[in-house]
């Protein structure tokens, strides 16, 4: 139940506030103090929502990307882009793995960029007095200790549970198009797939809270230009966005 109100909150806010990241988070940390969670377990939460929502993201792309380069799309959209996309979601993949590898693995380095990270507030506090004075070194050994514990006793039912969810994201536009009639010979699957991978990186990557009108506009208008039915694919889009709408957003970027 908790888990649900956190949720909600920052659904709230994604859906309703510019740059709605930090009043986000803001909100899951108030919450989560309320109840007595200590504060390496809140940012080990947080921070592994983030992680798995941006790696849900960059996968995303990656596969659309890499299916319009085979073709897939007809041919409809400039294969430089899906080149661009290709190229960042790899770099950004293989570059966090190894970050998040180091800093599991070897502790010493996760203290390194604590202590680099306490100097530099340390400096700031002694120009602003009414900062507060936060224990960087001593919270991020709290919070690698939380977050080892995690990955140790939870990883194959945070796998499992990552994997069903990523199921259903990729499932829902493809399973609303079908059933409003647009057949395979309309619209194929790739290119329902294409389409809305491409929007949600757009979306991801704009301070438009929620994404509202960037995905409805981008999403109809790839459909459209891929095949579908004006009408129907519009349709289509707007029940799309109301089953987002009443859901828990994920965290944003």
């Amino acid at each position: 139940a908790r888990a649900i109100m956190v949720q909600q909150a920052a659904t709230a806010s994604n859906n309703t506030v510019i740059g709605s990241g930090p009043v986000a988070t803001g909100l899951r940390i108030a919450m989560m103090r309320s109840w007595g969670i200590s504060d390496a377990s809140i940012a080990v939460s947080i921070l592994a929502l983030n992680v798995i929502a941006a790696y849900r993201l960059w996968l995303i792309a990656l596969a659309t990307s890499i299916a319009g380069l085979a073709g897939a799309d007809g041919g409809v959209l400039d294969t430089r882009a899906y080149v661009v996309v290709v190229v960042v979601a790899s770099v950004v993949l293989s570059g966090s793995t190894l970050l998040w590898w180091v800093l599991l693995r070897h502790p010493i380095v996760a203290a390194r960029i604590a202590g680099l990270l306490q100097r530099a507030w340390d400096r700031l506090r002694r120009r602003v007095v009414r900062l507060p004075d936060i224990g960087i070194v001593a919270f991020t050994a709290h919070s690698h200790e939380e977050a080892l514990d995690l990955v140790r006793l939870r990883r194959w039912r945070i796998l499992v549970a990552v994997v069903a969810d990523q199921a259903i994201t990729i499932a829902k536009p493809l399973a609303v198009v079908r059933a409003f009639g647009i057949g395979s010979d309309e619209l194929s699957t790739w290119q329902v797939l294409i389409a809305y991978g491409l929007v949600r990186l757009v979306v991801a990557l704009t301070p438009i809270p929620g994404g509202i009108g960037v995905t409805e506009l981008g999403l109809a208008a790839l459909l459209v230009r891929f095949g579908g039915d004006e009408a129907v694919v519009l349709a289509a889009v707007l029940t799309l966005s109301l089953i987002h709408i009443s859901e828990p957003t994920r965290p944003r970027l």
